[in-house]
C-alpha cells in the first residue's frame, strides 16, 4: 500500500515547480492550479512550509526561499490570474521571456500572456510588432482601460485585460473592434467575465 508521500508526490513536485517559476503567488493562486484538489493543495502547501521547502512572506505570498521575494512584483501574479481563468483547458504552462510573462498551450494553441504597464505601451507595442516565428495568441494585461487605445499590436489577436478590484475589463480585438465587459468579480480576484 502506498503511503501519503508516494500518493501526493506528483502534486508536491508540481507545487514546488510552480512556486519556483512563479515567485510571489498567493495561496489561492497556487491551489487553483490543482483542479478539484484544492484542499489537498492547501495541505501540501502547509506541509512544505513546515519542512522549509517553501517560504511565505509577511504579505502572504509564497517563494521558494526568503531571498527570492526581493525581486518579485505584482505583475507576474496578475498574469497568473489570467492563466488560472482557463487552467482547465491548459495542457502546459511555463514562465516566459521578456516581454512575455507566461507561455501556455491550451486546446492545441500557444498563448503568450504579456503585461503592459502604464507608460510602457509604445515601447512594448514596438517590441511585439517584431516578426516572431510561431507566435501564439497574445493575452495582454493592462493597468487600466485607458491604455487600450494606446495599444497598436497587429494580429494574430490580442486580448487586453485589466485586473483591478472590484471589476475586470476585457476587450477582444477582432478585426480592430473592441468590446468591453465591465462586471464585478464573482469569486474574489480570480473572477473575470469574458467577452465573446
Amino acid at each position: 500500500m502506498k503511503n501519503r508521500v508516494a500518493i501526493y508526490q506528483r502534486e508536491a513536485t508540481e507545487m514546488l515547480q510552480n512556486i519556483a517559476q512563479y515567485p510571489g503567488l498567493t495561496e489561492e493562486q497556487l491551489c487553483r492550479f490543482f483542479l478539484e484538489k484544492e484542499s489537498t493543495a492547501k495541505i501540501l502547501l502547509s506541509h512544505m512550509l513546515k519542512e522549509g521547502r517553501a517560504y511565505r512572506a509577511d504579505n502572504g505570498r509564497y517563494y521558494i526561499n526568503q531571498e527570492i521575494q526581493n525581486g518579485a512584483d505584482d505583475t507576474l501574479s496578475r498574469c497568473i490570474w489570467v492563466l488560472l481563468d482557463f487552467i482547465e483547458q491548459v495542457e502546459y504552462h511555463t514562465a516566459g521571456e521578456f516581454p512575455v510573462e507566461v507561455l501556455c498551450f491550451a486546446n492545441g494553441q500557444l498563448y503568450e500572456i504579456v503585461p503592459i504597464p502604464r507608460g510602457k505601451e509604445t515601447m512594448l507595442c514596438q517590441l511585439l510588432r517584431l516578426p516572431q516565428k510561431d507566435a501564439g495568441k497574445r493575452l495582454v494585461v493592462v493597468d487600466d482601460a485607458e491604455q487600450i487605445d494606446a495599444l497598436d499590436i497587429p494580429p494574430p489577436d490580442f486580448v487586453p485585460l485589466q485586473r483591478t478590484e472590484p471589476s475586470a475589463i476585457i476587450a477582444r480585438r477582432q478585426t480592430f473592434e473592441f468590446r468591453y465587459a465591465l462586471k464585478p468579480y464573482s469569486h474574489g480576484p480570480a473572477g473575470i467575465d469574458r467577452c465573446t
